[in-house]
């Protein structure tokens, strides 16, 4: 066991729980269960009965609507079976309770997209609000400029040389192809033009480095933006910048971003969450 780099114990789970000076030991020690303060119980729930595949033998148990639950157990054991196998393909009846729930949606950590230009405000719907407030600003309208050139998908605006990237690809022959900073506006994306209307004080590349916590002060006004900006807080992604690249996204973050969304377009329905 490690404390900060130190061998506490390497012998049995009884002798750890002896050991004063390991927060594990001690916590299994002195440990109280207080599921009774903190539990959200329900009366309704869903019934699986007889799950009989793989390592499932005649399984029968009850999964508790409007809370979370947790199922757990070594490797091997069948819970993916009993969750995505099972339960997720049963049909919904009186009998198992699923008539209650309005849909099933499985949030997994594969990859989102493959699309290089496509990030966190892309994602959730959130950056063609953005490109409408820039396009809106008094300089942007004395000078013609449409929201479409605030977009790094369309040509207008972006800077070419990269297709609003940023970056190109330098081909290496033999070897891994490279990114290169583009070397036309220095990685800025989009053309000088489109970088002098200032939204705020900030202009459009500006805005895209902005983390999710800054922008939601940073939009503080607009209540469409806050909400899609809030769904990202509660998964706890409030670290991400909205320009972030789906693609650079670990699996757990992908997870959660799948499922601020589902949150943010299914509102008014009762759905239930499988996640693995």
């Amino acid at each position: 066991m490690l404390n900060e780099g130190e061998i506490i114990d390497q012998e049995t789970l009884k002798e750890l729980m002896s050991q004063p000076q390991s927060v594990t030991g001690q916590y299994l020690t002195n440990y109280t269960p207080s599921y009774n303060q903190h539990l959200k119980l329900s009366n309704h729930y869903i019934q699986i009965n007889n799950a009989d595949v793989f390592n499932l033998k005649n399984i029968s148990t009850r999964i508790t609507s409007n809370s979370l639950n947790v199922i757990t157990g070594v490797f091997g054991l069948g819970k993916s079976i009993l969750v995505f196998g099972v339960h997720a393909k049963m049909t919904p009846n009186k009998e198992n309770h699923l008539d209650e729930i309005d849909e099933i949606v499985e949030i997994n950590q594969h990859p989102i997209h493959r699309m290089k230009r496509s990030n966190i405000a892309t994602y959730i719907d959130l950056y063609r609000d953005i490109c409408k407030l820039f396009s809106k600003t008094r300089e942007a309208k004395e000078k013609e400029i449409k929201s479409s050139m605030f977009s790094f998908k369309t040509k207008g605006g972006r800077c070419e040389n990269g297709e609003g990237l940023g970056y190109v690809v330098s081909n290496m022959l033999f070897f891994k192809d490279e990114e290169v900073t583009c070397p036309i506006y220095h990685g800025q994306q989009f053309q000088p033009f489109v970088l002098d209307i200032k939204y705020n004080h900030l202009n459009i590349k500006e805005v895209l480095e902005l983390s999710v916590a800054k922008a939601l002060t940073f939009f503080n006004v607009y209540t469409s933006i806050r909400e899609k900006l809030s769904y990202l807080d509660k998964v706890e992604l409030e670290y991400l910048q909205l320009g972030q690249s789906l693609m650079a996204l670990s699996g757990g973050e992908v997870q959660r971003l799948k499922l601020a969304k589902s949150f943010l377009t299914n509102k008014s329905k009762h759905i239930l969450y499988l996640l693995d």
